[in-house]
């Protein structure tokens, strides 16, 4: 009898048993000694076996709370620009009140105080006017087709983006939007909450144009005074 050397291998490769005449491929499975399985492969069928796609990402308690405290802030941020816009507004007209009703008896008296009065009349306009600009709802004619929903490239949260679409072509993006994976959710609720940010710039463009030009005039019309006063004594 002939005896097996000890460096044999601990491995050996057991095929299936039979001919199976409508595969084209032979399934081999390793197994050690031990009888435990060390892996199977698949020869013969001509093709790489394709990872499977990975799965979409779940929403979790981090990803909710990123989106709920941007839309929040930017809603807070949107209600602060107006309000610091409203109060541009209301204190520009009471200056502008006081210096047409009383500036027009004192140039009557002191024709040289039409200089300081027409700078603070001049600047407290050209406030007014770019404090309202911020708060002036601004509605563009939108483009976005049916086609940019589907793609993505637009939000259906947005009413900008879904301007141009009839009742039944918003229902049915909505319901496509609701119904399929958390990705698609959450990118037409970050394309929102871009447009939302995009519109805060303009705010805070112009009101802090506003602010400029009201301090401008302010300290202009003081030193114009203050000229006047000196120079004719």
């Amino acid at each position: 009898m002939t005896q097996h050397s000890s460096a044999a291998s601990d491995s050996i490769e057991i095929e299936p048993s039979g001919y199976e005449p409508y595969s084209d491929s032979t399934a081999v499975t390793k197994v050690s000694n031990s009888g435990e399985t060390l892996g199977a492969w698949t020869f013969g069928s001509g093709e790489e076996e394709q990872p499977a796609p990975p799965k979409p990402r779940k929403p979790d308690r981090s990803t909710e709370t990123l989106l709920r405290n941007t839309a929040r802030a930017n809603l807070e941020l949107t209600a602060l620009a107006d309000n610091k816009a409203n109060i541009m507004i209301s204190l520009n007209g009471f200056i502008l009140t006081v210096v047409i009703t009383g500036g027009s008896i004192a140039v009557k008296h002191t024709p040289d105080l039409l200089y300081p009065f027409s700078v603070i009349l001049l600047t407290a306009l050209t406030s007014i006017f770019l404090a309202v600009k911020a708060v002036r709802p601004k509605i563009n004619k939108g483009h976005d087709t049916v086609e940019d929903l589907r793609q993505d490239r637009s939000s259906v949260a947005y009413f900008i983006h879904c301007s141009n679409l009839s009742s039944d072509e918003y229902v049915d993006e909505m319901q496509r939007v609701v119904t399929t994976d958390f990705q698609t959710v959450q990118t037409h609720i970050t394309r929102h909450l871009y447009g939302l940010g995009y519109g805060l710039k303009s705010k805070f463009k112009w009101l802090s144009w506003s602010y400029l030009i009201f301090s401008f005039g302010q300290v202009l019309s003081v030193l114009t005074f203050i000229g006047l006063m000196i120079f004719k004594g």
